[in-house]
């Protein structure tokens, strides 16, 4: 998290494949030099006082036991306030996010981690900080490929400590992801890139061509008039 100090605090988070966070940084016009600390804040602690990395991320790997991972497409931008100017984030829809957060939540408390619920979350990924006079541009947003987030990481005291694995994707996304091949389905060359628990790598699926154009139907007309030399 270099863009900010984050000394004597803690986070669980999800993380992008770089590819995504390459390309949401270059849409953004932002410097694609930090991809490591690309990541989709899921839960922020402001302080560590009261328990240790290993405390957390035992809490981290009880709940993904028993936690499915996610699928999620990032599909816009924001903006918001910072005391020293302005944030700009890419806003990311994430099914099941509000239920997995209050899972997670619960198997912190569980070991004694204490989260307070003092604001509303909305899944995004943040691009980069301005000064107040400082706006970035409105930028056409693309179609993205989905992405399924394996791993769940965390972070204490400003160090990057675990990527842990979570359970397998729901079944609803592995029934559509069974009807495609599987070299539409994984990139094989990015998993080799980044290997599986490791920033970076959270799974991502492409679609690589797109679907077969249908069949040309017939020319109903034709079809239904009958020829000149035909009785009638």
């Amino acid at each position: 998290m270099a863009t900010q100090n984050h000394a004597g605090t803690a986070m669980v988070a999800l993380v992008p494949p770089y590819e995504t966070s390459e390309d949401l940084l270059e849409l953004a016009g932002r410097d694609t030099a930090d991809l490591d600390d690309q990541h989709i804040t899921v839960v922020y602690l402001p302080s560590t006082e009261g328990f240790t990395a290993e405390d957390l991320v035992g809490a981290v790997q009880d709940f993904a036991d028993m936690g499915d991972s996610l699928s999620g497409v990032p599909n816009g931008w924001g903006r918001f306030a910072t005391e020293d100017g302005s944030c700009q984030i890419a806003l990311w829809d994430i099914v099941g996010w509000s239920a997995f957060r209050e899972r997670l939540v619960a198997a912190l408390g569980a070991r004694g981690i204490v989260w307070e619920d003092n604001h509303g979350s909305i899944p995004h990924q943040t691009m980069g900080y301005d000064a107040p006079d400082v706006m970035a541009p409105a930028t056409a947003f693309p179609k993205v490929d989905p992405v399924i987030f394996g791993d769940i990481h965390v972070w204490y005291d400003d160090e990057h400590v675990a990527a842990v694995e979570l359970a397998s994707p729901p079944l609803d996304v592995v029934a559509s992801l069974l009807l495609r091949t599987a070299d539409d389905v994984w990139d094989h060359e990015d998993e080799a890139k980044h290997p599986r628990g490791q920033p970076g790598n959270a799974g991502q699926f492409r679609k690589k061509d797109g679907p077969a154009a249908a069949p040309k139907k017939k020319d109903e007309k034709a079809k239904s008039e009958p020829k000149k030399d035909e009785p009638t």
